[in-house]
């Protein structure tokens, strides 16, 4: 959640020093020749801080700062419940947010969906096994 977090913070932090986060990554981008690309990344930057207003909530009380009377539990308002949902719904939103990025300027994207079966890794070995194979064998010459 922390990590989710830190993304979303602003392009420079109180001291006036820029951070690794979205806001960053989005004002280094020209808007003479991206306009359109710095539009869509801002609206989306917004969307996801408002979804991720629990976890940042999360971070100011318990994470990355301790709130004496959140940790005492007499702080008026409990910290919310953030939902593993909501957690993956910011990481797939990140990961277009970052394929948005790359499909602009590379005209490709990556692939961010984890494995997180023995399946999916029974069968990401499997082709990783075949490529090798394929990779070893003598090329026909034309």
């Amino acid at each position: 959640m922390l990590g989710i977090q830190r993304l979303l913070d602003p392009a420079r932090n109180r001291e006036g020093e820029q951070t690794l986060s979205l806001e960053a990554l989005i004002r280094t981008i020209d808007s003479r020749t991206d306009g359109g690309l710095k539009k869509d990344l801002r609206e989306r930057l917004k969307r996801l801080r408002v979804t991720a207003q629990d976890i940042r909530e999360w971070r100011s009380r318990a994470i990355a700062h301790v709130d004496l009377d959140t940790r005492l539990k007499r702080h008026p308002k409990p910290l919310p419940s953030v939902k593993r949902r909501v957690i993956q719904q910011m990481i797939d939103e990140m990961a277009a947010f970052m394929n948005r990025v790359e499909a602009h300027f590379q005209r490709s994207t990556t692939n961010c969906n984890s494995v997180d079966s023995e399946t999916d890794a029974d069968i990401l070995l499997y082709l990783l096994r075949r490529s090798t194979a394929h990779d070893e064998q003598p090329q026909a010459r034309s």
